[in-house]
C-alpha cells in the first residue's frame, strides 16, 4: 500500500491495527497509545488504498466488504509486524490454531478435483476468502496432524441464481498448517434440505450430506452416511491392511458415480480409528442440480 509505504517502518504496524480498528463496529475504549497516536486521516489514507487493491468502492460498507477489509489488513499488519524469517512460522501456528482469517491461507487443490468437481476454482477460492462464516467438520489430534491427516473445515458462501434464487457454495477443506487443501466442492440449493432456521455451514453440510450421502456400514455400528470419530477392531487376518484398503473395503457400492472421503488410522493392534467418513452419490447431485438449472 503506497500509504503504508511512507510512514516509518517502525510504526507501521500500529498504522495498519489503526486502520483495521475503524472498521469494528465498536472500537476498543482502551486502545494502546501507539494506535491512539495515529492521526484519522493517515488511518482514512490506509483504508482507501486498501479499497483500491481490493477494488471495492468507497462506499462499500456491506458485511462482506468489511470482512474483506479486515482479512487483508490483518495480512500487511502480520507482514509488517514480523521479521521475513518468523513471520512464516507464526503463519504456521497460528492456522496450525485455525486463528488465521481466511483470506490469510494459502488455498491449493487436491489432485483429483479437476476430474470430479465442475466449480471453477476461482469461484472455489473466492468462496472460502468470503465466506460468510466456516466451521470444523472433524479436528485433527497433534497425531493425526503428525500422520498428514487434516483437520476437516466446511466453508459456504451464499449465490444468487440466474432466477434471483438462493443457493450456496459448500465447500470442504483440509486445513494444514497455513494452508487450506480443497477437497471437493458443491452448488447447494436449500429447497428440500432439512436446515434450521439460520443455517450455518456445519448445518448446511450435514442436511447435504442427508439428502444425497450413501449410507456405510462398518463393523459394530448402524449404517450412517456420516460418520465421525467410530472405532473399531480387526481381526489378525486383516490387522496388515492399509489405509487406503480399508477405504476400498468401506466404499459403498453404487452404479453411479460417487464421491468418497475419509480419515482413517490403523494401529499395529489392529484398530481402525474413522476420524471422518462420507460418501457422496454424484450420480444423484448432478441429477438434482441439472433439475434446478432447468427452473432457472
Amino acid at each position: 500500500m503506497d500509504t503504508v509505504k511512507k510512514v516509518t517502518k517502525g510504526d507501521r504496524a500500529s498504522a495498519i491495527a489503526a486502520a483495521a480498528a475503524k472498521l469494528l463496529p465498536r472500537p476498543f475504549e482502551d486502545e494502546s497509545a501507539e494506535i491512539a497516536a495515529v492521526s484519522p486521516e493517515l488511518a482514512e489514507s490506509i483504508l482507501k488504498d486498501a479499497r483500491l487493491i481490493l477494488k471495492l468502492l468507497e462506499e462499500d460498507d456491506s458485511p462482506e466488504a468489511i470482512s474483506r477489509l479486515l482479512n487483508y489488513l490483518t495480512q500487511e499488519l502480520l507482514h509488517e509486524a514480523l521479521p521475513p524469517e518468523r513471520e512464516r512460522e507464526a503463519r504456521w501456528r497460528l492456522g496450525s490454531k485455525g486463528l488465521l482469517p481466511s483470506a490469510a491461507y494459502e488455498i491449493r487443490f487436491d489432485r483429483r478435483y479437476k476430474g470430479v468437481f465442475n466449480l471453477a476454482r476461482d469461484r472455489v477460492t473466492t468462496a472460502i476468502r468470503n465466506s460468510e462464516a466456516h466451521e470444523v467438520v472433524w479436528s485433527a489430534s497433534d497425531e493425526d496432524a503428525a500422520e498428514g491427516k487434516n483437520t476437516l473445515l466446511v466453508f459456504t458462501k451464499e449465490v444468487t441464481s440466474r432466477n434471483g434464487g438462493l443457493s450456496y457454495d459448500l465447500v470442504l477443506a483440509g486445513r494444514d498448517r497455513d494452508r487450506l487443501i480443497v477437497d471437493g466442492a458443491f452448488e447447494v440449493f436449500p429447497a428440500g434440505l432439512r436446515l434450521g432456521p439460520y443455517p450455518g455451514p456445519l448445518n448446511l453440510f450435514e442436511a447435504f450430506v442427508e439428502a444425497f450421502g450413501v449410507p456405510i456400514s462398518i463393523p459394530g455400528r448402524v449404517p450412517q452416511k456420516l460418520i465421525l470419530d467410530a472405532t473399531y477392531s480387526l481381526p489378525p487376518s486383516k490387522r496388515s491392511l492399509t489405509d487406503a484398503d480399508m477405504l476400498n473395503q468401506l466404499a459403498p457400492r453404487l452404479r453411479t458415480e460417487a464421491w468418497q472421503i475419509a480419515s482413517i488410522r490403523i494401529s499395529p493392534l489392529g484398530v481402525v480409528q474413522v476420524g471422518y467418513l462420507f460418501c457422496i452419490d454424484l450420480g444423484k447431485y448432478k441429477k438434482s442440480l441439472e433439475g434446478h438449472n432447468k427452473m432457472d
